[in-house]
Parts: structure tokens; C-alpha cells; sequence
């Protein structure tokens, strides 16, 4: 399923920028990620990583009423507690003082995407 997926991770002056990098990487492996400034801003098209987190840690209602609920047209956006992601899980935030990886994704197909990243389940599992 194609899709743009665009993250902004803001560089704390206490943070080593590795260790950032390491959280954005084990959720988007193939992210292109570059420094602007006090922040790392990457990019993927792939969203299967992300995916099978969400499916292995049985979150799957939870990442889908997040990315309905912050519908915006073709895209939908996220925020990811950073020091989870650095030992490669998800945990969804509004805010965390500690930083968080904003994530938007864009697509021409953003409900079917959505309903593919977190399906409908019932009893927690994937009614198909």
C-alpha cells in the first residue's frame, strides 16, 4: 500500500543523537533520516514494522482510534514515546516531557491504510 511517512523527532541537549536515531530506526527501519537544527526529520514509505509492532503488542484498537481520530484529508499523524521506541516498542502520547516521535503519514488510500495498520477486531483479535 503506498504511502508517505514523515517523522520529526525533537533533539534534546542532553540526548546522544545515536541513541535518537536508534529509537526512529527500530520502528521505521528504513527511514532516511536526516538533522535540521535541533531536530532529526526522516522519511519512509514502509510502514510494515510499525505494523507488526502494533500487532505484536496487541494495541491494535488503540493505534487505530489515534489515527482516525487525527484524520486531517489524506494524512493522519501520531506521536510515539521516544525512550520506548529505543527498545523497540510503541507507546502512544500526546505529550511526554521526555520527547516523543511525531509521525505523519499520507496516503491517497489513508482509510484503507489505516484499517490495514489496525484492522477490525473483536475479543482483541483480527476479525478478517
Amino acid at each position: 500500500m503506498d504511502a508517505t511517512v514523515r517523522i520529526r523527532v525533537e533533539l534534546k541537549k542532553t540526548e546522544v543523537e545515536e541513541k535518537v536515531r536508534k529509537a526512529i530506526l527500530n520502528i521505521f527501519p528504513d527511514a532516511e533520516i536526516k538533522r535540521e537544527g535541533d531536530f532529526l526529520i526522516g522519511e519512509t514509505r514502509s510502514l510494515e514494522t510499525f505494523r507488526e509492532l502494533v500487532h505484536r503488542q496487541k494495541i491494535i484498537d488503540t493505534v487505530r482510534s489515534e489515527l482516525l481520530r487525527n484524520l486531517r484529508g489524506d494524512s493522519t499523524f501520531l506521536k510515539l514515546r521516544k525512550q520506548v521506541a529505543y527498545v523497540g516498542r510503541l507507546n502512544i502520547t500526546d505529550e511526554d516531557p521526555l520527547g516523543e516521535i511525531e509521525v505523519e503519514i499520507s496516503s491517497d488510500e489513508i482509510e484503507k491504510l489505516i484499517w490495514w495498520i489496525a484492522p477490525k477486531t473483536e475479543d482483541g483479535r483480527v476479525v478478517e
